[in-house]
């Protein structure tokens, strides 16, 4: 069975931000991230700082929507040396049980 469309998206976002974390892309080319420096004890020790949106336009952009998704990731994640390495955790860490609680409203 292959993945649905959001589950490839959501992956591929992780792979994204990871490749941008581990300074894979030139740093005028990327999207920039802003990293939280006031996190606390959990997730990840690396976590993206949230910003308000006032518009859907805003809301919907790579930048805003990859927040919630990689502050919950384990450090296992976030701190792999690879990004093959990052893909199997990805996998093994069950990413579609992640994005339905988090991202899914009940």
């Amino acid at each position: 069975m292959l993945p649905t469309l959001k589950r490839r998206r959501l992956r591929g976002d992780m792979i994204e931000v990871f490749q941008i974390f581990h300074d894979f892309y030139d740093l005028e080319a990327a999207v920039k991230l802003n990293f939280n420096t006031f996190s606390t004890t959990r997730g990840n020790k690396y976590k993206l700082q949230k910003s308000t949106c006032h518009y859907n336009i805003r809301k919907y952009l790579f930048s805003s929507r990859v927040v919630n998704m990689w502050n919950s990731l384990p450090n296992d994640v976030v701190e792999a040396d690879t990004i093959n390495i990052c893909k199997i955790d990805l996998i093994n860490i069950g990413l579609i049980k992640l994005f339905f609680l988090i991202l899914m409203p009940t």
